[in-house]
């Protein structure tokens, strides 16, 4: 598992992260279960791999939950912002003594 965490971090936080304006690849929107199998998968990966990347992945999520300033971001990226908060909370009340963000 070890060996392939950062990867399904990284695959895992593209599910939950809108995609940029120019972008062509098409994309599933979050919804309720995606977002519940996301953070279960999240949660079972620290508890079985390294923690290490708690941090990182809690930045990340914070910056999708931020959303971007763009003409209609806002409603455009409702569905990924409630997905990147849904998982946040999820992982903050499990592993949340073991990291401490900063916003900005």
């Amino acid at each position: 598992v070890r060996a392939q965490q950062a990867a399904l971090t990284a695959t895992l936080l593209s599910l939950l992260t809108p995609p940029t304006l120019g972008s062509t690849t098409p994309t599933v929107k979050p919804g309720r279960p995606a977002r519940a199998i996301i953070a279960r998968i999240f949660l079972l990966l620290f508890k079985r791999a390294e923690t290490k990347g708690l941090y990182d992945l809690g930045q990340a999520l914070l910056k999708g939950l931020a959303g971007t300033d763009g003409k209609g971001a806002p409603e455009r990226e409702k569905e990924w912002r409630v997905a990147c908060g849904w998982c946040l909370g999820e992982i903050w009340t499990v592993h949340g003594n073991q990291v401490r963000l900063t916003a900005g």
